[in-house]
């Protein structure tokens, strides 16, 4: 039986008409406190908090005419003000193109990215991944398209200068195999690993690991518990050090169940397992891990969801201490439905020292879908609806902490028949929600999404997605810094060369942007209750007991590729 049923999340952003709209002014709820935050010591420093985004809209190719849709993909920043970006565009001549975006302090340039030989043209579906290791040392993945098939690339840049391979695809995999990307993880330089899902010949869709290994993409299929194949995917990667990752996802079982499931990378052997569930799951459980983060070498946290006996959608919680993995329930914020609150991980991040932050949408007691805080600290889990996103149909797509006291995440709301970006910042103990501000030539339905962000230091992040002029959707990114600032100077330099500096000349553009006002309210307030919390007390904990699979990959059962240059060895 061929593996049913939708994977819930994409990293495309998509592009649509704009239509007129109206500004939703935020009223933030509040999320109580957790234990390490609220222990600090009398006197210790507050850390900073991201004052203000400026949106800063990012330059096209030379010459390309107005009305060109094109989007900003992933960001990944290995230094403050030094930040890559992926999008794609539509050339005037109709074709799809990957682009790079590049930023230097207030700069950013943009050149179009390269195809893998017998590539014609990017696949209009987006760049789907991107990390990097080091200042011109970067990863990231797509979709192109040859004369035959619509296939992934990868993209490598090494000391700064970039290249594009064909991505190897697992032995059994058909021509056209048509693959999704849906996370990677980049412990160190020469050391990536790629997961998502790939056709298979069987007919069945099939988890895929993409690894560096000395110097080579090596490509195979997941593994599942038993050993009986009946099709299975990957939506997360974390590595917990620099040589053992885990990928999670879900596989099916021969009853067509789904069952949720971890894989462990180390050093080459693939270990497979069944991630534990609460005991209050169901026989045939349709479950699934939506999300994987690893705090430090030991500690890892992975959150899905799954049917209980009841046939209710709930939330669970593993955590893992050196290998060994407890479930429990994961908690649900004041308001949910008691019967069916359906939890949704879009995306979780842990540091060290116990805290983990992860945002998602569940359902409410009246059938409405509404935005979904969870923190960890030490252990605890609460939950609270997401600040100041009541009834707006809050969707979020990515999160980065820098540490257990700053965080930022990134997506998008609908109020009054429009669609705006939003994004939420931990610092400290507070908790902020936003809308995102725009270019001035931001229509008023500015169908805004964000769906990336990227933080390098302290109050110090990135943020990308798209908006529309009224003629088109383009590029955005936004910076977020602790000093307020309503002034932006952007110097943009364009070029279509992709393995040299731009050459051509540059255009400087001086904007006054309105800043849009930030609520915020402490998590440790009892004055504010627009959102009261009432933390849950599920607090069960389930000894494992998984079933492992364990598969040594062989050349046999895998695809590789090299490296151009030197970029990949180990």
């Amino acid at each position: 039986m061929a593996r049913s049923g939708s994977r819930h999340r994409s990293a495309t952003l998509g592009w649509s008409s704009a239509v007129a709209g109206a500004v939703l002014t935020l009223a933030l709820g509040t999320l109580a406190a957790h234990s390490a935050l609220s222990s600090g010591s009398a006197g210790a420093s507050v850390p900073p908090a991201i004052a203000s985004w400026q949106p800063e809209p990012l330059p096209l190719p030379a010459h390309t005419p107005s009305g060109v849709s094109a989007y900003a993909g992933p960001v990944a920043c290995p230094a403050i003000a030094k930040c890559e970006v992926l999008g794609e565009y539509q050339t005037p001549a109709g074709l799809n193109e990957d682009l790079i975006s590049t930023q230097h302090g207030t700069t950013w340039s943009t050149v179009v990215a390269p195809l893998p030989s017998g590539g014609i043209e990017a696949a209009n579906l987006g760049p789907y991944q991107l990390r990097c290791t080091g200042l011109g040392d970067c990863i990231g993945t797509s979709l192109y398209e040859s004369s035959t098939s619509i296939a992934a690339d990868i993209l490598i840049e090494f000391k700064g200068r970039w290249s594009a391979i064909a991505m190897p695809m697992p032995a059994n995999a058909i021509h056209s195999s048509f693959p999704t990307i849906d996370f990677m993880a980049c412990p160190r330089l020469g050391a990536c690993v790629i997961v998502g899902t790939y056709a298979a010949r069987s007919g069945l869709t099939e988890g895929l690991i993409v690894r560096e290994v000395n110097g080579r993409f090596v490509a195979g299929q997941a593994p599942v518990p038993g050993g009986l194949d009946h099709g299975s995917a990957l939506d997360s990667v974390a590595c917990e050090g620099a040589s053992t990752c885990v990928a999670a996802g879900d596989y099916v079982t021969p009853s067509g169940s789904t069952e949720p499931l971890f894989v462990t990378d180390s050093a080459g052997s693939l270990q497979a397992s069944v991630a534990p569930l609460p005991p209050n799951a169901a026989a045939a459980p349709s479950a699934e891990v939506e999300g994987v983060s690893c705090a430090s070498a030991s500690i890892c946290v992975a959150l899905g969801s799954y049917e209980d006996t009841a046939g209710d959608r709930v939330g669970f919680i593993d955590t893992s201490s050196s290998g060994q993995w407890v479930a429990t329930a994961m908690p649900s914020p004041a308001g949910a439905s008691a019967l069916d609150p359906s939890p949704e991980i879009d995306a979780v991040a842990c540091k060290a020292g116990y805290f983990c932050l992860a945002v998602g949408h569940y359902t409410d007691s009246s059938g409405n879908v509404q935005g979904l805080v969870l923190m960890e600290e030490a252990g605890i889990w609460l939950a609270s609806m997401m600040p100041g996103t009541t009834d707006t149909n809050v969707i979020m797509h990515s999160v980065a902490c820098v540490s257990a006291t700053s965080c930022a995440a990134t997506g998008h709301y609908d109020a009054g028949g429009a669609q705006f970006g939003y994004l939420l910042t931990l610092s400290g103990s507070t908790l902020s929600g936003t809308v995102s501000p725009m270019p001035p030539n931001a229509n008023p339905n500015p169908e805004s999404d964000l769906g990336f962000v990227a933080c390098p230091w302290l109050a110090t992040c990135v943020a990308t997605g798209v908006y529309s002029d009224g003629d088109a959707q383009l590029p955005l990114a936004l910076s977020g810094a602790s000093t307020p600032s309503t002034t932006t100077t952007t110097t943009t330099t364009t070029t279509t060369t992709t393995t040299a500096p731009p050459t051509t000349s540059s255009t400087t553009t001086t904007t006054t942007t309105p800043f849009l006002p930030t609520t915020t309210t402490n998590v440790f307030s009892t004055t504010t209750t627009t959102v009261p919390f009432q933390p849950t007390t599920t607090t069960t904990t389930v000894p494992p007991t998984t079933t492992t699979t364990t598969t040594t990959v062989s050349p046999g059962a895998v695809s590789s590729i090299g490296c151009p240059g030197r970029r990949c060895r180990l």
